[in-house]
């Protein structure tokens, strides 16, 4: 798997980066989708090249009820005969813990 960072555009001006660790979600269902996350290590750092920067995580807990934001580069295949293009995904999630 490589990532590609540092640019607007998908197939110029960016930096290609090499995954060494791939860890998927235990409960990632491939039929549903759920739980659809994985932490992917690269083998060099993000630090030190143009417009790729950290983004914080979060350090406290998030109200029930609170309105998110979540964007990321997702492939959509309309049929099999398809090779796929991607595009831009933006959702807003409405973040609510249920007590058991």
């Amino acid at each position: 798997i490589t990532l590609y960072g540092g640019s607007a555009s998908l197939s110029k001006g960016g930096i290609v980066f090499y995954a060494s660790k791939i860890v998927i979600h235990p409960l990632f269902n491939v039929e549903t989708a759920n739980y659809d996350a994985a932490i992917i290590q690269v083998k060099n750092s993000f630090q030190g090249y143009k417009n790729i920067a950290r983004i914080p995580l979060q350090n406290a807990e998030v109200p029930s009820n609170t309105l998110c934001c979540v964007a990321g580069w997702e492939i959509f295949v309309l049929s099999e005969a398809e090779t796929g293009i991607y595009v831009l995904a933006i959702a807003e999630v409405h973040w609510s813990v249920t007590e058991s």
